[in-house]
């Protein structure tokens, strides 16, 4: 079929239904992008709205209730998907799945899986439990557990406010960090403009018994970190009296994120400093990659994050060298032979970072290595984009007009 060709309404609607059943995001996103009005119903009952809701094709659906130009407003469309998405709420999905294969033995596997858009724009996309059923005959029927966040979805784009301690439930129904009915609810937090309201909502649960709850409240105090907040002193003070009492390190790692979110350019940051020693790899990690752009006046952050290149395990000393790579005010004989032994290090990752830190630096060990490594990186891989903007900066750097 030729790209320009029209599409029949109905015949074009039907395709579209058949692309959502098959779960291809791509095909999808391609008819909507031909103009396929995936918001109208068509004949003979057929609409892939409804089908994508009752199927929990969490980022299908939002493809199809985008905002293209040629689409409807909100209106009819998001109606069947809530129509379609709620009786999920008290479905058994095995018991549903065996009636719509015909009743009798079926065998069940849940799996998660990352739901995809089709575009390939999207950084991010979430995660769900898909919950699929196989008769004896081969015939299957399958469903992804994301109708929680689907109805939220929708009720943030009609427009309606659903009050914080329902998104909280939503999201603990499953209690699955950056799952579909996570991530709405995290995303409908502030859809009524207040986000003071919502920070002292979630600071209030910041020491809650349930560790869901305190990584659900955490995590909302870190996405409002991403702007300037009147409420940032308070904030930090919050989150600063829980660094060493949270025991749960996913929680702590969204804290220490949301710490250093708000605190101000001169704070002391011994208190996460502290967390480099934590036990859990993944704290030590987070305390290296909160120090990018942290350590020129703090000598003691910059001492922490040289030791974290020595670190035991691998992502540490990854993530710690990476940062130590573009830490430009930490400029010292021994920071330099630390980047150049990594010239050598099994990891490539390391060794990029070792010879980006090298030239950066004007250290004549990292020039081979940097041109080696450019001349052979994949186009538009992030080690390439690495390499080229390390490149622009040190062209930058070398203008005349920079160098009065």
């Amino acid at each position: 079929m030729a790209d320009d060709q029209p599409l029949d309404v109905d015949w074009g609607v039907a395709l579209l239904d058949a692309a959502v059943r098959a779960g291809n995001s791509v095909a999808v996103d391609e008819l909507v992008d031909r103009g396929v009005v995936s918001t109208y119903a068509g004949t003979d009952g057929v609409d892939p709205v409804a089908t994508a809701a009752d199927l929990g094709a969490y980022m299908i659906l939002q493809c199809l209730l985008g905002d293209r130009p040629w689409m409807p407003r909100a209106g009819d469309a998001e109606q069947r998907a809530l129509r379609a998405a709620r009786p999920w709420l008290v479905l058994d999905p095995e018991a549903e799945l065996r009636r719509r294969l015909g009743g009798g033995p079926v065998t069940v596997l849940r799996e998660r899986v990352v739901l995809p858009d089709g575009s390939g724009t999207v950084d991010f996309t979430p995660h769900a439990i898909r919950v699929r059923a196989t008769a004896v005959d081969g015939r299957q029927s399958e469903v992804y557990m994301a109708h929680r966040g689907i109805i939220t979805a929708v009720e943030q784009r009609l427009g309606l406010v659903v009050p914080r301690d329902e998104l909280l439930a939503r999201a603990l129904f499953h209690a699955d960090p950056g799952s579909c009915d996570w991530e709405a609810a995290q995303a409908a937090l502030n859809s009524d403009g207040d986000y003071g309201t919502t920070y002292h909502w979630a600071a209030a649960l910041l020491a809650d018994a349930s560790v869901d709850v305190r990584r659900f409240a955490t995590e909302a105090l870190h996405h409002m970190s991403f702007d300037a907040r009147p409420f940032a002193a308070e904030t930090t003070a919050a989150l600063r009296g829980r660094l060493s009492a949270e025991r749960d390190a996913i929680t702590l790692d969204a804290l220490i994120g949301a710490y250093v979110g708000y605190v101000a350019e001169d704070a002391d940051l011994t208190d996460m400093l502290v967390l480099a020693g934590h036990p859990a790899p993944m704290i030590r990690s987070r305390v290296a990659s909160s120090l990018r752009w942290m350590t020129a006046s703090r000598p003691a952050a910059a001492d922490v994050l040289v030791k974290l290149t020595s670190d035991p395990a691998a992502e540490v000393r990854q993530t710690a060298l990476a940062v130590l790579s573009d830490e430009q005010p930490i400029d010292t004989g021994p920071v330099r032979d630390i980047l150049a032994a990594a010239l050598t290090d099994d990891n490539p990752r390391n060794r990029l970072s070792a010879a980006c830190g090298l030239v950066l630096r004007g250290d004549p060990r990292g020039t081979e290595p940097f041109a080696d490594l450019h001349a052979t990186a994949r186009p538009e891989s992030p080690e390439y984009w690495r390499l080229d903007s390390t490149r622009r900066l040190l062209e930058y750097r070398h203008r005349p007009s920079n160098n009065p």
